[in-house]
């Protein structure tokens, strides 16, 4: 049996890995686009609600903070944030 220590880090771990794996899908959704007459359309909103509806508001809300923050410190490195909607070549 285990004790109570053992399941309360398992049970972190297990949530900052679905947190992570969220804030990976709505950073990969970026460059999934459909195409839709009159706005631009990607799957981040998509990701962004199944993350808020499947791991909950408290995990949901930081896997959007993690993006987020990925935003804020790395926005010149990574072209999913760039405004036509998947990596630009130019």
């Amino acid at each position: 049996m285990q004790s109570p220590k053992s399941i309360s880090t398992s049970t972190r771990t297990r949530d900052m890995i679905l947190c992570g794996l969220f804030a990976a899908l709505i950073a990969a959704g970026a460059f999934i686009r459909i195409p839709v007459p009159v706005v631009p359309f990607t799957l981040q909103f998509l990701f962004t609600c199944l993350a808020g509806s499947l791991l909950g508001s408290r995990r949901g809300t930081i896997s959007v903070l993690v993006y987020l923050i990925l935003f804020y410190y790395k926005e010149e490195d990574l072209n999913f944030f760039s405004s036509k909607g998947g990596s630009s070549n130019g």
